[in-house]
């Protein structure tokens, strides 16, 4: 059967291609890529798994992806029906120029932010054991998901809610930083690294975060920002030149994401030991392709798991706002219930696993349209010329909605975007636009 899904996702591939007008930025189109690479992890390691999956499986999986498709073509025929593609004037374009006042001003921010997200990093490694950095970051991994699971914190160690605030500022920051970079880079071919220097300055918060999310988001951030940047500039909404070069330079993206998870994999393995070729195929598998396996082990359990209450898993934003408000809820568990097969183990599941266990399969249809039109909505304004390239704002927010595609064959993510936490973020990235960028007045003439 997995074969036979493998055969019904290159299909689709091809279908959702052309019915998108060949636009390899559908949300739609790119979701079929990423379940063809956890499938082809399965059958690559086929041996390693030594096990099928369920024609129930192929099935749910497909639905899901028809539904997203539905939810995209109906954003075009019903707000898009006689709308043509735009592209930006390139000739009235200005280079986007931020004072080094402001860097400098922004680069302290940061510092400091990592200043204290260091010690807290060092505090909590030391109270619990580590002995250098690796051990500690192993360590404070393990602590960061028990805090998730609702365990009291250790003693001594105290919440900051204003740090949390400010970790969501320096990250909308950063993200904004980037998004000035990439704009003089594709459109004038200026290398600014000035304004690279927040970005640098980012990267040990997200190590000393422990979590890889934070850097799949960062890079899928700037390939979809590039990626349009790159279509409005040579007019290639549907060039297939311009597709041949962005799956080009997404392969380049894809591996360096490889790298970097292996790398921070490696420090959460026992004594920070090196991956060896089969370890490596151990973590392609239990990270990439065991999602599918997970996904056909819960289906063909009976009776089907279910959440303590509608959303558990996947609206942890709204279910927070809930418990504030006073009402007791349980605490869903960070990782899922573990599954095995003859030669391993994971907890990684495909993302309809999630929606399914919390809502049902009415659920999943649902939750399928809906952030098919949302995203079909948002990568449509950008095809016809609605958005306006010096608004930094709507880039980052786009970016940000599109980061769930590349992690649905192996979790859901679009929940994260139904809570106060977005609500934050958004805030910010219009600060942040208005602070830097301004209307027009930061941009050179």
């Amino acid at each position: 059967m997995v074969y036979l899904l493998f055969f019904c996702l290159l299909v689709g591939l091809i279908l959702s291609y052309y019915l998108t007008g060949k636009n390899l930025l559908s949300a739609w189109v790119l979701s079929h890529i990423m379940f063809l690479i956890s499938v082809s992890v399965v059958i690559i390691n086929i041996d390693y798994f030594a096990t099928d999956i369920s024609f129930i499986t192929v099935v749910v999986i497909l639905m899901s992806l028809f539904f997203f498709g539905v939810g995209e073509i109906s954003v075009r025929l019903l707000l898009f029906p006689k709308s043509k593609i735009k592209y930006p004037n390139l000739e009235s374009l200005n280079e986007i120029i931020v004072s080094k006042k402001k860097i400098v001003l922004s680069s302290l921010v940061i510092l400091f932010v990592l200043f204290y997200n260091y010690n807290k990093f060092i505090e909590i490694g030391s109270q619990m054991g580590g002995q250098n950095f690796i051990t500690s970051y192993a360590l404070v991994r393990t602590y960061a998901v028990s805090i998730e699971n609702g365990e009291p914190l250790i003693q001594g160690i105290s919440s900051n809610h204003l740090m949390d605030f400010l970790n969501i500022f320096v990250k909308v920051l950063v993200y904004m930083y980037m998004y000035i970079f990439l704009y003089n880079l594709i459109f004038f071919r200026k290398r600014k690294l000035i304004y690279f220097l927040p970005v640098l300055l980012y990267i040990p918060i997200m190590i000393l975060g422990t979590t890889r999310s934070t850097f799949i988001q960062f890079i899928a951030f700037i390939a979809i920002i590039a990626f349009i940047m790159y279509k409005q500039k040579h007019y290639g909404w549907q060039s297939s030149k311009s597709n041949t070069n962005i799956a080009k330079y997404g392969s380049i993206f894809l591996l360096v994401f490889m790298v970097i998870f292996m790398a921070l994999g490696t420090m959460k393995r026992e004594k920070g030991e090196a991956y060896t070729m089969d370890s490596a195929v151990e973590f392609t598998s239990g990270y990439i392709g065991a999602s599918i396996i997970g996904l056909d082990k819960y289906l063909n359990t009976e009776p089907l798991r279910h959440s303590d209450f509608p959303g558990q898993r996947t609206l942890d934003g709204v279910v927070s706002i809930v418990r504030k408000l006073g009402f007791n809820l349980p605490t869903a568990q960070y990782h899922q219930v573990d599954f095995t097969w003859k030669n391993g183990h994971s907890n990684i599941y495909a993302s309809p696993y999630y929606l399914i266990l919390d809502f049902s399969y009415l659920g999943l249809v649902i939750s399928r349209f809906f952030w098919g039109f949302v995203l079909g909505y948002v990568i449509a304004r950008f095809k016809y010329g609605y958005n306006n390239v010096h608004n930094g704002a709507v880039y980052v927010i786009s970016s940000l909605l599109y980061y769930p595609i590349f992690m649905i064959a192996i979790s859901e993510e679009f929940g994260n975007f139904i809570g106060a936490a977005f609500l934050y973020e958004i805030v910010f990235i219009l600060f942040c636009q208005k602070m830097l960028i301004g209307k027009n007045d930061k941009v050179s003439q």
